[in-house]
């Protein structure tokens, strides 16, 4: 009678762990959240959209490796369950594209919760400039120019933050005289979240770069960051590799110095993820 009585408590969440609602949005764009029944406090988590990279530049005389994108913000808040309205609008942030040969990479959209909380998306990756990389919590590596030829690698995310993804590693570039250089490699996440690797930048001629690491499904935490592409004096550059989810910034892509040849697209940044966890 004693152990019916025990499971019967458990059940009725009378004994053990409060009971929860979990809910996870992933697909970006707006939707709603509907506050339950009997809620007593909710449990925001958001990361916004990666950063895409910066496209490289094609051209004779000064092949450049676009930059890589940024990681996005990430943000955590406790509320009690009265003051929040009946429902909330939550919008996820889609990663920024990457940018065309020679064209910037678009920032990340912005993850919100209501009106009170955000996650600012990372910023775009320069196209072949071989400039700085796009700003964010784990900014992206430059692209390689005449000065530099390699990427840099994206910046790990920031220690201090346990949610915080890498930047994208910047493309090859070449210093038009017969030497190229890789793609620099995506920024790992923080250690806080256990800094799996960033993706490899490309080799030369023209690899690609590999994509970042994604965190575990329906985990608000930020993904590591695609690997530059690496240059080339006879085919087109590579292509910039995808940032990992969620929140990752995308490589920057390759230099080209073929006759005819096209600079690597940059790879696009990882998707935003809200979850709103409500307790009984």
């Amino acid at each position: 009678m004693g152990r019916r009585t025990q499971v019967s408590r458990t059940i009725m969440g009378l004994v053990g762990p409060p009971p929860t609602n979990v809910q996870v949005f992933t697909v970006t764009g707006a939707a709603t959240w509907t506050k339950p029944a009997g809620a007593k406090q909710v449990t925001v988590l958001l990361v916004g959209g990666g950063g895409g990279g910066g496209g490289g530049v094609s051209s004779a005389g000064a092949a450049r490796g676009g930059s890589g994108g940024g990681a996005s913000g990430a943000s955590e808040h406790g509320y009690t369950a009265d003051s929040l309205p009946a429902s909330a609008t939550v919008t996820v942030g889609a990663g920024g594209a990457g940018g065309a040969a020679g064209v910037n990479g678009n920032s990340g959209g912005d993850t919100s919760f209501g009106t009170t909380l955000f996650a600012k998306g990372g910023g775009g990756g320069a196209g072949g400039l071989g400039g700085a990389g796009g700003a964010g919590i784990g900014a992206g590596g430059s692209g390689g120019n005449a000065g530099t030829v390699a990427g840099t690698s994206g910046a790990v995310g920031s220690p201090g933050s346990g949610l915080a993804g890498g930047g994208g590693g910047g493309g090859g570039g070449d210093n038009n005289a017969g030497v190229t250089g890789s793609g620099g490699n995506g920024g790992a996440e923080a250690p806080a979240q256990g800094g799996a690797a960033g993706g490899a930048g490309g080799g030369v001629p023209g690899g690609a770069g590999l994509p970042g690491a994604n965190v575990a499904a329906n985990v608000a935490q930020g993904g590591s960051g695609g690997g530059g592409g690496g240059a080339s004096e006879i085919t087109d550059g590579g292509a910039g590799g995808k940032g990992g989810l969620f929140g990752g910034g995308g490589g920057g892509g390759g230099g080209s110095a073929a006759a005819g040849g096209v600079g690597g697209t940059g790879g696009k940044g990882g998707d935003g993820i809200a979850i709103v966890i409500t307790y009984f």
